[in-house]
């Protein structure tokens, strides 16, 4: 089977890091392999699809400052590029196309000779919301026979509210969680290496430094936390926005707590990394589905997370979901404490073995 995915760019995220995954996992079962990207980020994960001899072919060149380039990459992106993407998906001749970007002009490549796919990977609504036009291009491609993947319950049944006679199917993110499990850090040497007392209770977060992930949040309740443990530390793990990064560096410094918060910024190990945290704290306003939640419950981490996270990313008993208008007390008392709720859950349900396979039936059954 020939599978072309589609998507922007590579650079550093939870869609991209799933299309880099599913790229290699797809080539393990036998599959043909291609991706199209709209520009290069010129990433590890770009990087390390190359090294692993999968064909990526880019459609706008590199960008530089100049006048000339700017105005010749605005014209790509809204006048050729739907022509160069049609132009690409012949080229591969696949029998999968899916896509993994809200692609504006996505009813114009979706060519009857080919089977066409897209994935939601966040909120509908939100989705139209950002991207306004995208809803109607992609009502078009419905109508033409571009089938969905929904990554949650709610995501499939918000698509359903749009699109109610489209062929939608639901197919959680998935993770390589045995090599998660299997790939720890040595917590003792870590520690020392970035300042941390041996006998240290650790706090960590994972994520951009993006309004949405709410890191205000992260420092007031590790700020009672601290309180209640002074042998605490707060790790946070992320890049993103530089001035939202600098501004909660000013909110850590105005509450006392520089020595003991790590800005350790992007990790192309942050999964490993995250083997240390004793508790992950993750008050997002909205999210899709985290990966890094994945990662955390795969790594069997306590993880207190705000009621905005879909409870089908909720798979161990010490994941606790609380509201994030609920008091910072309250916050700190569920990381501290051994409350569980009996889930029976396996988080080998988002394998990404068995998620690879669901994919690859939905395809045969759509051949």
């Amino acid at each position: 089977m020939k599978i072309v995915y589609i998507i922007h760019s590579l650079g550093v995220g939870g869609a991209e890091t799933i299309v880099s995954e599913y790229l290699l996992k797809l080539k393990e079962f036998g599959c043909d392999v291609f991706l199209i990207q709209f520009y290069s980020s010129n990433s590890f994960l770009e990087k390390n699809l190359r090294k692993k001899y999968v064909t990526i072919y880019t459609l706008i060149p590199s960008r530089t400052e100049t006048i000339f380039s700017k105005i010749k990459c605005f014209i790509d992106l809204n006048y050729t590029l739907k022509y160069k993407l049609k132009k690409y998906i012949k080229i591969v001749n696949p029998d999968i196309v899916h896509f993994h970007t809200a692609f504006k002009d996505i009813d114009f490549c979706t060519l009857n000779e080919y089977k066409t796919f897209f994935t939601f990977h966040t909120d509908v609504n939100r989705m139209f919301f950002y991207e306004k036009k995208f809803y109607k291009h992609l009502d078009k491609a419905v109508n033409k026979g571009i089938s969905i993947v929904a990554i949650t319950e709610k995501v499939k049944s918000d698509a359903r509210g749009y699109f109610p006679n489209a062929d939608i199917v639901k197919i959680y993110n998935g993770l390589d969680i045995r090599e998660i499990q299997n790939n720890t850090m040595d917590k003792v040497k870590y520690m020392r290496k970035i300042n941390i007392p041996s006998d240290a209770f650790v706090v960590g977060h994972v994520g951009r430094f993006h309004k949405v992930k709410n890191h205000e949040k992260v420092i007031s309740v590790f700020e009672e936390i601290h309180k209640r443990l002074d042998n605490s530390y707060l790790i946070l793990v992320g890049g993103g926005d530089q001035n939202r990064q600098y501004e909660i560096e000013r909110l850590v410094k105005t509450k006392g707590l520089s020595d003991c918060v790590i800005f350790l910024g992007e990790q192309k190990e942050a999964t490993k990394i995250m083997s240390i945290f004793d508790v992950f704290i993750f008050p997002s306003y909205k999210e899709g589905f985290p990966l890094v939640l994945i990662e955390a419950q795969a790594h069997n981490i306590r993880s207190i997370v705000s009621a905005a996270v879909p409870d089908d990313v909720l798979i161990n008993d010490n994941c606790i979901s609380l509201d994030i208008k609920e008091e910072d007390k309250m916050w700190a008392e569920y990381a501290l404490s051994d409350y569980c709720i009996k889930r029976n859950r396996n988080i080998n349900e988002v394998d990404i073995d068995n998620i690879i396979m669901q994919h690859i039936n939905y395809y045969r059954r759509k051949l």
